[in-house]
C-alpha cells in the first residue's frame, strides 16, 4: 500500500513534497481506519493465498504501475496465478471497457483453467461425472 501511495504522491506532488507527505498521510489513514498501513502488502499477502488468482493490468495504467502486478505475481504460487499485462492503451482499471471481448477471453480462459466444469450446464442433481450425464432434460441452462 505504501508503495502505491508513495508512487502516486510523487507523480502528483513531485518527489520532495510527495516523499514528505506520504508517511504522515499513511499514518492518519491508519489511525482513522484502525489499521497499520505498513502491514498492508499485496506482495506479501499473495504468498499465503491458497486460491487461484487472476491479475489483469494495463501497461499504460496511469495510476498504479503494471510492475506492481508483476511484483504480486513474482511472490505468488505461480501454478495457480495468472498475470496478463495488456497493451490495449487503457488507463487505470479500464481494460474491461477498452476491449471487453478480449478481456472476456482472458477471464473465461482463467475460469476454465481453475474450474474445469466452467461453461458446462448446471446440473439439477449432485454429480461430478459429466461423461455419464447425457440427458440434457435434467440440466438447467
Amino acid at each position: 500500500m505504501s508503495a502505491i501511495i508513495g508512487h502516486r504522491a510523487t507523480e502528483l506532488l513531485g518527489p520532495a513534497l510527495g516523499g514528505l507527505l506520504t508517511p504522515g498521510a499513511l499514518w492518519v489513514a491508519g489511525l482513522r481506519a484502525g489499521f497499520d498501513p505498513a502491514a498492508v502488502s499485496p506482495e506479501a499477502a499473495v504468498a499465503e493465498a491458497q486460491m487461484p488468482i487472476l491479475l489483469i493490468h494495463s501497461r499504460t495504467d496511469d495510476f498504479t504501475p503494471y510492475t506492481h502486478s508483476e511484483a504480486i505475481f513474482a511472490n505468488s504460487e505461480q501454478s495457480r496465478t495468472v498475470l496478463h499485462v495488456n497493451e490495449w492503451g487503457s488507463s487505470h482499471a479500464a481494460d474491461i471497457g477498452t476491449d471487453f471481448a478480449a478481456y472476456q477471453v482472458l477471464f473465461e480462459a482463467f475460469l476454465a483453467r481453475v474450474r474445469r466444469d466452467f461453461g458446462l450446464p448446471t446440473l439439477k442433481r449432485e454429480t461430478t461425472d459429466y461423461a455419464d450425464f447425457t440427458d440434457l432434460r435434467h440440466c438447467v441452462f
